[in-house]
């Protein structure tokens, strides 16, 4: 019916030949990368939310924020007109239990009216307004961050972006784990705030509560965490100290990150610490997003710090996280277009069951994790709302950005186009090619 039975004739030779052993061969890809890790992931989550510890933390983190610690929040912004307003006015609402609050909100050379949008806010006295005026105009992100650090004088640092807002308790859950004087940065929980504004933003609502809401608590468990996120992401000043920068051509999120681990610090994922970001509507900014994050990792990860890579280094929690996402995002990408261009030459009928089967069993893989994510977050009914995303979750994964992720890692590995426009001139100019 429907042809099916068509499809079907070029796996029953391939069992014929191989008995059982031909779904494991058929797919292999999926069965070796994805169905191990969102398996145990939801388990050791589910186990360690149940277990007790995070209510057990909460007293220390409540009794560490009573020494009234300093903190410095810094938000660098690039024509964030229509946001920027909205976002100090959430970040000032933060006081209310820490009062030891610094906010430096810097604008990297806007021509949109982004600093005349807070100057009332810089003249009530409740931040600091810096502007980068510069003849040679913006400096980019980690330029406008290093500025706002010059100011800065808390204990801890966080960072965040000037499209983003953030739930009132952030500060108990984003500064309350450097109780542990072990830790050298916190990575804060983001979600999506424009989830209903079309499929693509959908889509990416349900990776982010997978990817970063449960993903990150899995990493947790065993001391894994690798980056701070630069939507929302704190450092202790002394783990900072040596640099106290962020190099101005890298993502400085992952570069400063992976400084603080290979030091010796540990990064702790603070589920709790929710923070509120739009994410691209349009395939054009999705693309452009991904792109430059995926070139990021293979630059900063694999050739900037690739001693991170050696277990010998930086211990191996670290070394096998890092290896499993360079595996994950880069490796595996190539293997999958091999493992296609294989079947082509074995028998290209079998090529629509490979693909059909991999997204049935990827909306599997999806749902399950998902739905454990949004169970353990305090948006629960709201984001479980977003279920209806998963059936077309698969396609964006597989056919979106799958294959972004392969021409951006190909770029990069050729070292092809790297001064991308998301940082200016002035930025890559001089500045090494990792």
């Amino acid at each position: 019916m429907f042809g099916l039975d068509a499809l079907w004739e070029p796996f029953q030779r391939l069992q014929m030949l191989h008995g059982p052993w031909a779904w494991v061969l058929l797919f292999l890809p999926v069965l070796l990368l994805d169905v191990p890790r969102s398996a145990l992931a939801s388990l050791v989550v589910i186990a360690h939310r149940f277990g007790g510890w995070p209510h057990r933390e909460l007293g220390r983190k409540q009794q560490f924020l009573s020494s009234r610690p300093g903190v410095s929040i810094i938000i660098a912004a690039y024509n964030e007109a229509n946001s920027i307003e909205q976002t100090v006015q959430s970040v000032c609402e933060l006081r209310y239990n820490l009062p030891n609050l610094q906010i430096i909100v810097v604008d990297d050379h806007s021509t949109d009216g982004t600093y005349d949008r807070v100057t009332s806010f810089a003249e009530k006295g409740e931040i600091i307004l810096l502007r980068n005026s510069a003849a040679s105009g913006r400096g980019g992100k980690p330029a406008a961050v290093n500025l706002g650090l010059g100011f800065a004088t808390g204990d801890f640092l966080l960072v965040i972006d000037a499209d983003s807002s953030f739930d009132r308790n952030l500060l108990l859950h984003m500064i309350g784990p450097f109780y542990d004087q072990r830790v050298g940065a916190v990575a804060g929980n983001i979600k999506v705030r424009n989830p209903r504004q079309s499929i693509l933003t959908a889509a990416q609502a349900i990776e982010y509560l997978v990817v970063i809401g449960l993903n990150k608590r899995w990493l947790n468990v065993w001391g894994m965490n690798y980056i701070a996120s630069g939507a929302c992401g704190a450092f202790r000043r002394t783990a900072l100290a040596p640099f106290m920068s962020c190099d101005v051509e890298t993502a400085e999120d992952l570069d400063n990150s992976l400084k603080v681990r290979r030091a010796g610090w540990i990064l702790r994922f603070a589920p709790d610490a929710v923070c509120m970001t739009d994410v691209p509507d349009r395939l054009s900014g999705l693309a452009r997003q991904r792109i430059r994050w995926d070139r990021d990792l293979v630059r900063v990860a694999m050739r900037k710090h690739s001693r991170a890579l050696n277990p010998r280094h930086v211990g191996w929690r670290l070394a096998l996280e890092l290896w499993y996402q360079l595996l994950a995002a880069v490796a595996f990408n190539y293997l999958y277009l091999a493992y296609l261009i294989f079947l082509c030459f074995y028998d290209p009928y079998l090529i629509p069951l490979v693909i059909a089967f991999s997204w049935v069993l990827g909306l599997v893989l999806i749902a399950i994790p998902f739905l454990v994510s949004a169970s353990l977050g305090e948006r629960r009914r709201e984001e479980l709302g977003y279920a209806w995303g998963l059936l077309i979750y698969p396609v964006y994964s597989e056919v979106v950005l799958r294959w972004l992720r392969t021409w951006a890692n190909t770029m990069e590995l050729l070292k092809v186009g790297q001064e991308d426009s998301y940082l200016p001139q002035s930025a890559w100019r001089n500045s090494p090619r990792w």
